[in-house]
């Protein structure tokens, strides 16, 4: 996969993996297009916090897109 690249989605729900190296805040846009050309943009912020494990930085965040639209 390439990044900030269009990837045809098959289904209604779609897992999206990011890994930061950074503990600074996060902001993540993802924009999401139909078959019309409309375009909704979804935002996520969040701080990282450290994990024991190999240091690394993790957030979980789930969004229905339909709330896009709201």
């Amino acid at each position: 996969f390439k990044p900030n690249d269009r990837y045809p989605l098959t289904k209604d729900v779609f897992r999206l993996y990011y890994t930061s190296a950074s503990t600074d805040r996060q902001t993540i846009d993802v924009y999401v297009e139909d078959n019309f050309g409309q375009i909704a943009k979804l935002s996520f912020n969040f701080n990282n916090e450290k994990t024991e494990e190999k240091g690394k930085s993790t957030a979980v965040v789930t969004k229905a897109l339909n709330d896009a639209n709201s």
